[in-house]
């Protein structure tokens, strides 16, 4: 046992050795690491001898600086632990294939870009009572996630909460199923408690499509646009206790199996109306400017006691 544990410090002392010797020597520019899945031989992140691991990637490049990730095929879980770039050559293009027990990539820092990624889940599902999404961020500000699409995974597509300065834009999340400890939860796009926009993306063939929420007295100020909720097995949209919304526009919310838009109290669990309806002692939801959001085909529409700024929603 010791002889086997000297031959793993040794390797491990002899990688570090060669990789400071490659990059001592002009091999790589540090703020820009590039990764390949098909590259030949240890590699050193440069363009010309990129590594096989983003992983490797992500923590050998500089604050600030930018993994790209090559056309091909990844099986890794990520941790992206410093402010940077992840960027790979296109959703069509780049895939990263997770373990579904965790996290597919776990945003732990600000100031975070992740873009151009299929995210989709193998293995089998946490059966414990953690939150596994293909995409995790949570207490961290200025993070964007930007044309990447989610699925099929266990438990939840994207999750992000708890920051200022969100920008979720253009992702496609589709097939997010039930995890074993979260059996109602397998959601397409989750946000709570953020300052920032999420706009024009598509959550569809999920078990639920969008949750928004927050805490009752929060201050946080979030826009919702553009975005396509359809198919989904039950809930299209829903606003828990999503207080406020400063612009809900432009959506489209059609064909869900379940309520298309519902406004809930979290703490006792009822329907409530958005902007101080009766069913509620006070507003949940308040929503400032609402136009042009089209919402039909759904089981009910609307569920019971939602109330909405009139003119805020058109006919199918």
């Amino acid at each position: 046992m010791k002889h086997r544990q000297s031959n793993r410090r040794h390797a491990r002392f002899f990688a570090l050795s060669v990789l400071v010797v490659l990059w001592a020597g002009g091999c790589v520019d540090p703020s820009n690491i590039y990764v390949d899945s098909t590259a030949t031989g240890p590699g050193c992140g440069s363009e010309d001898h990129p590594f096989r691991s983003i992983q490797l990637g992500l923590t050998l490049v500089t604050e600030g600086g930018t993994v790209h990730v090559a056309e091909g095929e990844y099986h890794e879980n990520l941790v992206v632990r410093k402010p940077l770039t992840l960027q790979g050559a296109g959703s069509d293009r780049t895939l990263l294939v997770c373990d579904v027990a965790s996290n597919g990539i776990e945003i732990q820092a600000g100031d975070v870009t992740v873009s151009g990624f299929s995210i989709a889940g193998e293995g089998s599902p946490n059966p414990e009572e953690v939150p596994v999404a293909g995409l995790y961020a949570r207490n961290v500000d200025n993070i964007t996630i930007r044309d990447n699409e989610i699925g099929p995974y266990s438990g939840w597509g994207l999750i992000v909460g708890n920051g200022s300065g969100i920008q979720i834009e253009n992702n496609l999340v589709q097939q997010i199923t039930d995890q074993p400890a979260f059996p109602y939860d397998a959601t397409g796009i989750s946000v709570h408690m953020l300052n920032g926009s999420v706009w024009g993306n598509t959550s569809s063939h999920n078990v639920h499509g969008m949750f928004v929420s927050g805490e009752r007295g929060s201050e946080f100020s979030l826009s919702l646009t553009g975005n396509l909720i359809e198919n989904n097995d039950y809930w299209g949209m829903v606003f828990y206790d999503a207080y406020l919304i400063s612009d809900f526009s432009n959506n489209q919310i059609l064909g869900n199996g379940g309520p298309g838009l519902s406004a809930l109290d979290v703490s006792e669990w009822f329907a409530c109306q958005i902007a101080g309806g009766s069913d509620c002692e006070e507003p949940t939801t308040e929503i400032g400017a609402c136009e042009n959001n089209v919402i039909g085909g759904n089981n009910p529409d609307f569920d019971a006691g939602f109330g909405y700024v009139p003119g805020c929603i058109d006919p199918p």
